[in-house]
Protein backbone atom coordinates (compact mmCIF):
# COMPACT_ATOMS: atom_id res chain seq x y z
CA UNK A 1 0.00 0.00 0.00
CA UNK A 2 1.26 3.44 -1.28
CA UNK A 3 0.12 6.89 -0.24
CA UNK A 4 1.51 10.30 -1.80
CA UNK A 5 4.63 11.32 -0.79
CA UNK A 6 5.37 8.01 1.20
CA UNK A 7 8.33 6.25 0.42
CA UNK A 8 9.26 3.53 -1.76
CA UNK A 9 11.67 0.43 -1.11
CA UNK A 10 12.91 -2.36 -3.43
CA UNK A 11 15.17 -4.86 -2.10
CA UNK A 12 16.47 -6.98 -4.41
CA UNK A 13 19.47 -9.49 -5.74
CA UNK A 14 21.89 -10.07 -8.37
CA UNK A 15 22.75 -13.49 -9.51
CA UNK A 16 24.81 -14.58 -12.94
CA UNK A 17 23.54 -16.80 -15.75
CA UNK A 18 23.98 -19.85 -13.61
CA UNK A 19 21.61 -18.82 -11.00
CA UNK A 20 24.53 -18.08 -8.37
CA UNK A 21 24.14 -14.86 -6.69
CA UNK A 22 26.83 -12.49 -7.94
CA UNK A 23 28.34 -9.30 -7.09
CA UNK A 24 27.79 -6.41 -10.03
CA UNK A 25 30.07 -4.69 -11.85
CA UNK A 26 29.56 -0.51 -10.69
CA UNK A 27 26.26 0.00 -8.88
CA UNK A 28 23.21 -0.55 -10.47
CA UNK A 29 20.86 2.09 -11.84
CA UNK A 30 16.91 2.40 -10.87
CA UNK A 31 13.86 3.98 -12.30
CA UNK A 32 11.08 4.57 -10.99
CA UNK A 33 7.32 3.81 -13.38
CA UNK A 34 4.17 5.43 -12.72
CA UNK A 35 1.15 3.85 -14.78
CA UNK A 36 3.88 2.36 -17.53
CA UNK A 37 5.84 5.92 -17.82
CA UNK A 38 8.93 6.78 -16.54
CA UNK A 39 8.95 9.58 -14.20
CA UNK A 40 12.81 10.65 -14.12
CA UNK A 41 12.34 10.68 -10.20
CA UNK A 42 15.95 10.24 -8.23
CA UNK A 43 15.96 6.71 -7.28
CA UNK A 44 18.95 5.49 -5.22
CA UNK A 45 20.26 2.44 -4.87
CA UNK A 46 22.84 0.78 -2.20
CA UNK A 47 24.87 -2.40 -2.32
CA UNK A 48 26.22 -4.73 -0.06
CA UNK A 49 27.80 -7.85 -2.25
CA UNK A 50 24.96 -9.16 -4.49
CA UNK A 51 22.62 -7.79 -2.36
CA UNK A 52 20.89 -4.26 -2.63
CA UNK A 53 18.30 -2.13 -2.40
CA UNK A 54 16.65 0.61 -4.36
CA UNK A 55 14.63 3.59 -2.84
CA UNK A 56 12.74 6.66 -3.99
CA UNK A 57 10.07 9.03 -3.01
CA UNK A 58 6.70 8.48 -4.12
CA UNK A 59 5.14 11.92 -5.88
CA UNK A 60 2.63 14.29 -3.32
CA UNK A 61 0.60 14.80 -6.86
CA UNK A 62 -0.37 10.56 -6.92
CA UNK A 63 -4.31 9.90 -7.06
CA UNK A 64 -5.64 7.39 -5.84
CA UNK A 65 -5.33 4.32 -8.20
CA UNK A 66 -1.67 4.92 -9.85
CA UNK A 67 0.29 2.03 -9.89
CA UNK A 68 4.13 2.57 -9.41
CA UNK A 69 6.98 -0.02 -9.52
CA UNK A 70 11.03 0.07 -9.68
CA UNK A 71 13.05 -1.20 -12.54
CA UNK A 72 16.81 -1.97 -11.75
CA UNK A 73 19.38 -2.22 -14.55
CA UNK A 74 23.02 -4.00 -13.29
CA UNK A 75 25.52 -5.46 -15.60
CA UNK A 76 26.65 -8.52 -14.01
CA UNK A 77 29.63 -10.37 -16.01
CA UNK A 78 29.62 -8.14 -18.73
CA UNK A 79 25.94 -9.03 -19.04
CA UNK A 80 23.02 -6.48 -18.94
CA UNK A 81 20.40 -6.98 -16.55
CA UNK A 82 16.96 -5.21 -16.58
CA UNK A 83 13.84 -6.28 -13.94
CA UNK A 84 10.59 -4.45 -13.24
CA UNK A 85 9.50 -4.96 -9.60
CA UNK A 86 6.03 -5.17 -8.71
CA UNK A 87 3.78 -2.95 -8.45
CA UNK A 88 1.93 -0.90 -6.23
CA UNK A 89 -1.33 0.84 -6.03
CA UNK A 90 -1.92 4.16 -4.34
CA UNK A 91 -4.62 4.10 -1.77
CA UNK A 92 -7.12 7.02 -0.74
CA UNK A 93 -5.27 8.78 2.27
CA UNK A 94 -7.31 7.85 5.25
CA UNK A 95 -8.58 11.38 7.69
CA UNK A 96 -9.44 11.12 11.57
CA UNK A 97 -13.07 12.39 12.70
CA UNK A 98 -13.40 15.30 14.99
CA UNK A 99 -13.79 12.91 18.04
CA UNK A 100 -10.31 11.25 17.37
CA UNK A 101 -8.63 14.15 15.77
CA UNK A 102 -6.81 16.32 18.30
CA UNK A 103 -6.71 19.43 15.86
CA UNK A 104 -10.44 19.28 15.13
CA UNK A 105 -11.49 18.34 19.25
CA UNK A 106 -8.96 19.67 21.63
CA UNK A 107 -8.59 18.07 25.34
CA UNK A 108 -10.65 20.43 27.45
CA UNK A 109 -8.71 22.60 30.00
CA UNK A 110 -9.01 22.43 34.05
CA UNK A 111 -11.51 25.34 34.33
CA UNK A 112 -13.90 23.53 31.54
CA UNK A 113 -13.70 20.18 33.33
CA UNK A 114 -14.25 21.76 37.02
CA UNK A 115 -17.41 23.87 35.58
CA UNK A 116 -18.68 20.71 34.37
CA UNK A 117 -18.45 19.31 37.68
CA UNK A 118 -19.93 21.86 40.04
CA UNK A 119 -23.06 21.92 37.22
CA UNK A 120 -23.41 17.58 38.23
CA UNK A 121 -23.15 18.38 41.46
CA UNK A 122 -25.78 20.76 41.91
CA UNK A 123 -28.52 18.19 40.43
CA UNK A 124 -27.38 15.09 42.46
CA UNK A 125 -27.19 17.70 45.68
CA UNK A 126 -31.23 18.63 44.70
CA UNK A 127 -31.98 14.65 44.79
CA UNK A 128 -30.00 14.13 48.43
CA UNK A 129 -32.04 16.97 50.09
CA UNK A 130 -34.89 16.17 48.69
CA UNK A 131 -35.22 12.46 49.91
CA UNK A 132 -33.82 13.33 53.25
CA UNK A 133 -36.81 16.11 53.73
CA UNK A 134 -39.45 13.46 52.42
CA UNK A 135 -38.57 11.32 55.59
CA UNK A 136 -39.29 13.52 58.39
CA UNK A 137 -40.48 17.26 58.21
CA UNK A 138 -39.74 20.26 60.39
CA UNK A 139 -43.41 20.23 61.89
CA UNK A 140 -43.28 16.63 63.32
CA UNK A 141 -39.59 17.27 64.88
CA UNK A 142 -39.17 18.11 68.86
CA UNK A 143 -36.09 19.58 70.42
CA UNK A 144 -34.19 17.28 72.97
CA UNK A 145 -34.87 18.02 76.92
CA UNK A 146 -32.24 19.32 79.08
CA UNK A 147 -30.23 16.44 80.44
CA UNK A 148 -30.62 15.46 84.16
CA UNK A 149 -27.71 17.16 86.28
CA UNK A 150 -25.25 14.85 88.41
CA UNK A 151 -27.25 15.70 91.49
CA UNK A 152 -30.08 14.51 90.09
CA UNK A 153 -28.98 11.24 88.88
CA UNK A 154 -27.14 10.30 92.34
CA UNK A 155 -30.07 10.91 94.32
CA UNK A 156 -32.35 8.39 91.92
CA UNK A 157 -29.23 6.47 92.25
CA UNK A 158 -29.73 5.98 96.50
CA UNK A 159 -33.53 6.32 95.98
CA UNK A 160 -33.60 2.76 93.63
CA UNK A 161 -30.81 1.24 95.92
CA UNK A 162 -32.92 1.89 99.45
CA UNK A 163 -35.73 -0.19 97.40
CA UNK A 164 -33.19 -2.90 96.50
CA UNK A 165 -31.60 -3.18 99.53
CA UNK A 166 -34.70 -3.44 101.85
CA UNK A 167 -35.66 -6.87 99.78
CA UNK A 168 -32.31 -8.37 100.65
CA UNK A 169 -32.82 -7.89 104.14
CA UNK A 170 -36.14 -9.10 104.23
CA UNK A 171 -35.34 -12.07 102.54
CA UNK A 172 -32.08 -13.03 104.93
CA UNK A 173 -33.87 -12.11 108.02
CA UNK A 174 -36.42 -14.39 107.30
CA UNK A 175 -34.23 -17.55 107.12
CA UNK A 176 -32.55 -17.15 110.73
CA UNK A 177 -34.56 -15.29 113.74
CA UNK A 178 -32.69 -13.56 116.02
CA UNK A 179 -33.87 -15.25 118.60
CA UNK A 180 -32.79 -18.40 117.12
CA UNK A 181 -29.35 -18.16 117.06
CA UNK A 182 -27.08 -18.85 119.88
CA UNK A 183 -23.62 -17.49 120.38
CA UNK A 184 -21.05 -20.52 120.27
CA UNK A 185 -19.32 -21.61 124.03
CA UNK A 186 -16.12 -21.70 125.21
CA UNK A 187 -13.49 -23.76 122.05
CA UNK A 188 -12.29 -26.59 124.07
CA UNK A 189 -8.45 -26.63 125.18
CA UNK A 190 -5.81 -28.64 123.71
CA UNK A 191 -5.65 -30.73 127.09
CA UNK A 192 -9.34 -31.20 127.48
CA UNK A 193 -9.03 -32.81 123.58
CA UNK A 194 -5.87 -34.54 124.23
CA UNK A 195 -7.73 -36.18 127.49
CA UNK A 196 -10.51 -37.09 125.56
CA UNK A 197 -8.33 -38.71 122.69
CA UNK A 198 -7.08 -41.05 125.30
CA UNK A 199 -10.60 -42.03 126.30
CA UNK A 200 -11.40 -43.49 123.08
CA UNK A 201 -7.98 -44.71 122.26
CA UNK A 202 -8.16 -47.16 125.33
CA UNK A 203 -11.89 -48.21 124.52
CA UNK A 204 -10.92 -49.18 121.11
CA UNK A 205 -7.51 -50.82 121.92
CA UNK A 206 -9.09 -52.85 124.40
CA UNK A 207 -11.57 -54.53 121.81
CA UNK A 208 -7.86 -55.22 120.01
CA UNK A 209 -6.43 -57.07 122.88
CA UNK A 210 -9.00 -59.54 123.15
CA UNK A 211 -8.99 -60.02 119.78
CA UNK A 212 -5.19 -60.80 119.93
CA UNK A 213 -4.87 -62.66 123.27
CA UNK A 214 -7.97 -64.98 122.50
CA UNK A 215 -5.83 -66.95 119.77
CA UNK A 216 -2.68 -68.24 121.64
CA UNK A 217 -2.70 -67.21 125.79
CA UNK A 218 0.82 -66.40 126.81
CA UNK A 219 0.90 -69.97 128.70
CA UNK A 220 0.34 -72.04 125.81
CA UNK A 221 3.10 -70.32 123.84
CA UNK A 222 6.61 -72.92 123.96
CA UNK A 223 10.15 -71.03 122.94
CA UNK A 224 11.79 -72.79 120.26
CA UNK A 225 15.42 -75.44 121.30
CA UNK A 226 18.28 -73.81 121.01
CA UNK A 227 21.09 -74.50 118.88
CA UNK A 228 23.17 -76.55 121.58
CA UNK A 229 19.29 -78.28 122.24
CA UNK A 230 19.24 -79.47 118.80
CA UNK A 231 23.02 -80.66 118.87
CA UNK A 232 22.38 -83.53 121.88
CA UNK A 233 18.43 -84.05 120.36
CA UNK A 234 17.55 -88.07 120.63
CA UNK A 235 15.56 -87.17 117.48
CA UNK A 236 18.87 -86.07 115.95
CA UNK A 237 20.62 -88.70 116.91
CA UNK A 238 18.29 -91.30 116.28
CA UNK A 239 18.58 -90.17 112.70
CA UNK A 240 22.19 -90.56 111.97
CA UNK A 241 22.60 -94.22 113.42
CA UNK A 242 19.48 -94.97 110.85
CA UNK A 243 21.74 -93.58 107.93
CA UNK A 244 24.76 -95.24 108.93
CA UNK A 245 22.66 -98.47 108.61
CA UNK A 246 21.77 -98.36 104.92
CA UNK A 247 23.28 -100.65 102.83
CA UNK A 248 26.14 -99.64 100.67
CA UNK A 249 27.37 -100.66 97.37
CA UNK A 250 28.39 -104.00 97.76
CA UNK A 251 25.09 -105.04 100.08
CA UNK A 252 23.15 -103.67 97.00
CA UNK A 253 25.17 -105.71 94.33
CA UNK A 254 25.27 -108.78 96.46
CA UNK A 255 20.91 -108.56 96.82
CA UNK A 256 20.76 -108.53 92.93
CA UNK A 257 23.30 -110.99 91.90
CA UNK A 258 21.26 -113.62 93.78
CA UNK A 259 18.09 -112.91 92.24
CA UNK A 260 18.24 -113.34 88.78
CA UNK A 261 14.78 -111.72 88.25
CA UNK A 262 16.46 -108.39 89.56
CA UNK A 263 19.35 -108.44 87.24
CA UNK A 264 20.32 -105.22 84.58
CA UNK A 265 21.19 -106.56 81.07
CA UNK A 266 24.11 -103.91 79.80
CA UNK A 267 25.91 -103.74 76.34
CA UNK A 268 29.81 -103.31 75.53
CA UNK A 269 29.52 -99.88 76.57
CA UNK A 270 28.00 -100.00 79.55
CA UNK A 271 24.05 -99.04 78.43
CA UNK A 272 21.16 -100.55 80.02
CA UNK A 273 19.52 -102.74 77.21
CA UNK A 274 17.16 -104.36 79.30
CA UNK A 275 14.74 -104.09 82.65
CA UNK A 276 13.28 -107.37 83.44
CA UNK A 277 10.37 -106.46 85.84
CA UNK A 278 7.99 -109.42 84.71
CA UNK A 279 10.13 -112.27 85.67
CA UNK A 280 11.11 -114.88 83.51
CA UNK A 281 8.03 -116.88 83.26
CA UNK A 282 6.48 -114.58 80.24
CA UNK A 283 3.60 -112.72 79.51
CA UNK A 284 2.69 -109.17 78.78
CA UNK A 285 5.57 -106.46 79.85
CA UNK A 286 7.70 -109.13 80.06
CA UNK A 287 11.12 -106.99 79.18
CA UNK A 288 11.62 -103.49 77.62
CA UNK A 289 14.91 -103.62 75.30
CA UNK A 290 16.25 -99.83 75.01
CA UNK A 291 19.15 -99.15 72.66
CA UNK A 292 21.22 -96.39 73.49
CA UNK A 293 20.17 -93.50 72.00
CA UNK A 294 21.44 -89.87 73.50
CA UNK A 295 18.86 -88.01 75.26
CA UNK A 296 16.03 -90.85 74.84
CA UNK A 297 14.46 -93.01 77.67
CA UNK A 298 11.63 -95.03 78.41
CA UNK A 299 8.81 -93.74 80.67
CA UNK A 300 6.19 -96.19 80.67
CA UNK A 301 5.11 -99.25 78.85
CA UNK A 302 1.60 -100.91 79.62
CA UNK A 303 -1.24 -102.77 77.84
CA UNK A 304 -1.16 -100.64 74.40
CA UNK A 305 0.67 -97.62 75.11
CA UNK A 306 4.75 -96.52 74.88
CA UNK A 307 5.29 -93.59 76.58
CA UNK A 308 8.65 -91.86 75.58
CA UNK A 309 10.84 -89.80 77.06
CA UNK A 310 12.58 -87.17 74.18
CA UNK A 311 15.00 -84.23 74.52
CA UNK A 312 16.21 -83.71 71.20
CA UNK A 313 14.25 -83.97 67.74
CA UNK A 314 15.95 -86.65 66.06
CA UNK A 315 14.37 -89.70 63.65
CA UNK A 316 13.12 -92.75 65.62
CA UNK A 317 12.22 -96.34 64.98
CA UNK A 318 10.34 -98.60 67.54
CA UNK A 319 10.20 -102.19 66.80
CA UNK A 320 7.91 -104.48 68.92
CA UNK A 321 8.09 -107.91 69.49
CA UNK A 322 6.23 -109.97 71.88
CA UNK A 323 7.12 -112.51 75.30
CA UNK A 324 8.87 -114.85 72.80
CA UNK A 325 10.69 -112.35 71.02
CA UNK A 326 8.19 -112.58 67.44
CA UNK A 327 7.93 -109.84 65.75
CA UNK A 328 4.31 -108.48 66.87
CA UNK A 329 2.04 -107.18 63.11
CA UNK A 330 0.95 -104.57 63.42
CA UNK A 331 -1.22 -104.28 60.29
CA UNK A 332 -4.59 -102.91 61.74
CA UNK A 333 -3.55 -101.01 64.56
CA UNK A 334 -4.08 -97.19 64.87
CA UNK A 335 -0.39 -95.45 65.76
CA UNK A 336 -0.80 -92.02 66.65
CA UNK A 337 2.04 -89.85 68.06
CA UNK A 338 1.13 -87.50 70.40
CA UNK A 339 2.64 -83.97 71.43
CA UNK A 340 3.15 -82.40 74.63
CA UNK A 341 1.02 -79.12 74.22
CA UNK A 342 -2.03 -80.70 72.69
CA UNK A 343 -0.35 -81.40 69.37
CA UNK A 344 -0.64 -84.81 67.33
CA UNK A 345 0.36 -86.64 64.07
CA UNK A 346 -2.18 -89.15 63.61
CA UNK A 347 -2.46 -93.07 61.29
CA UNK A 348 1.81 -93.78 61.11
CA UNK A 349 2.26 -96.78 59.04
CA UNK A 350 4.07 -99.73 59.84
CA UNK A 351 7.02 -100.93 57.72
CA UNK A 352 8.84 -104.11 58.15
CA UNK A 353 12.21 -104.58 59.78
CA UNK A 354 14.74 -105.95 57.44
CA UNK A 355 14.95 -110.24 57.19
CA UNK A 356 11.66 -109.97 59.30
CA UNK A 357 8.97 -109.72 56.69
CA UNK A 358 6.32 -108.57 58.99
CA UNK A 359 5.24 -104.70 60.00
CA UNK A 360 6.47 -104.53 63.55
CA UNK A 361 8.37 -101.18 63.01
CA UNK A 362 7.19 -97.43 63.44
CA UNK A 363 9.23 -94.54 62.24
CA UNK A 364 8.89 -90.91 63.10
CA UNK A 365 10.42 -87.48 62.57
CA UNK A 366 9.77 -85.31 65.96
CA UNK A 367 8.60 -82.26 64.30
CA UNK A 368 10.18 -78.75 64.21
CA UNK A 369 8.31 -77.77 67.16
CA UNK A 370 10.02 -80.24 69.50
CA UNK A 371 13.43 -77.65 70.66
CA UNK A 372 16.28 -78.67 72.02
CA UNK A 373 14.68 -77.82 75.99
CA UNK A 374 14.07 -81.05 77.71
CA UNK A 375 10.43 -81.76 77.29
CA UNK A 376 8.24 -85.03 77.94
CA UNK A 377 6.84 -86.90 74.16
CA UNK A 378 4.74 -89.35 73.63
CA UNK A 379 4.55 -91.88 70.96
CA UNK A 380 1.43 -94.24 71.74
CA UNK A 381 -0.12 -97.18 70.13
CA UNK A 382 -4.04 -97.88 70.51
CA UNK A 383 -5.93 -100.85 69.77
CA UNK A 384 -7.96 -100.23 66.38
CA UNK A 385 -11.62 -100.10 66.21
CA UNK A 386 -12.13 -102.94 63.90
CA UNK A 387 -10.33 -105.88 65.45
CA UNK A 388 -10.35 -104.97 68.78
CA UNK A 389 -7.06 -106.37 69.57
CA UNK A 390 -5.26 -106.35 73.10
CA UNK A 391 -1.21 -105.35 72.15
CA UNK A 392 0.49 -106.97 75.04
CA UNK A 393 3.91 -105.76 74.54
CA UNK A 394 6.93 -108.35 75.06
CA UNK A 395 10.35 -106.41 74.05
CA UNK A 396 10.78 -103.08 71.79
CA UNK A 397 13.56 -101.66 70.25
CA UNK A 398 14.45 -98.33 70.05
CA UNK A 399 17.37 -96.64 68.33
CA UNK A 400 17.79 -93.23 65.99
CA UNK A 401 17.15 -93.81 62.69
CA UNK A 402 20.15 -94.59 60.45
Amino acid sequence: MLLPSSRFDLPFTCIDSTGLPTAPTGTPTGTLVKNGVDQGTTVTVSMTGAQGIASCSIPSNAAAGDRFYLRISAVISAITYVVAGPSEAIESPHTLTTDYDPAKSPAPTAATIATAVRTELVTELAHIDATISSRLAAASYSAPTVPPSPATIASQVRTELSAELERVDISVSSRLAANSYSAPGTIPTASAIAAQVRTELSTELARVDAAISSRLAASSYTSPPSINGLATSDSINSLASYVETLPDAAQIAAVILVDPTKKLLTNDEGYVTSTNDGGTGGGGNQSTFIMPLRLTSMERVQANRIDLFVRERVPLTISIYDAQRQAVDCIGLVCTLFIEGGVEIPELTPSSEANVGIANRYSFTPPESLTSAPATRWFSLRVSDTTQRVLAFGHLVIAQVP
